[in-house]
């Protein structure tokens, strides 16, 4: 919510309060990822989200933030593989599915069905 009303600083302390009690924290992590990536610090999103993939290979924000940093980037098969490992653990989620017919379109490749 703090990142959708443009509250980043909100946001980065927030992330920084749970990180303080939970250092590897996926969510902690994954919300500190989603801030540095607005805030152009990519390098070190994508260090907090294979941090936070590490903790919990799972964690859908992690997977799907990550996933549009290298969509982003232009690499289009690390955001395929990271949405379609998303999708694997979330079959029923609609945006994740959207964020990978947007990876498709890009490649030129026929929609998956």
């Amino acid at each position: 919510m703090l990142l959708a009303s443009d509250r980043v600083e909100d946001a980065l302390a927030e992330a920084e309060a749970v990180l303080a009690q939970d250092s590897g924290s996926p969510d902690g992590l994954a919300l500190r990822v989603a801030v540095r990536s607005r805030q152009g610090e990519q390098e070190r999103a994508i260090a907090d989200a294979l941090a936070a993939l590490e903790a919990d290979p799972r964690h859908r924000n992690a997977l799907s933030l990550l996933a549009g940093i290298r969509f982003e980037e232009g690499d289009t098969d690390a955001a395929k593989a990271l949405l379609e490992q998303a999708i694997e653990a979330y079959p029923k989620d609609v945006p994740l599915r959207r964020s990978l017919v947007a990876v498709y379109q890009r490649r030129g490749e026929p929609e998956p069905a």
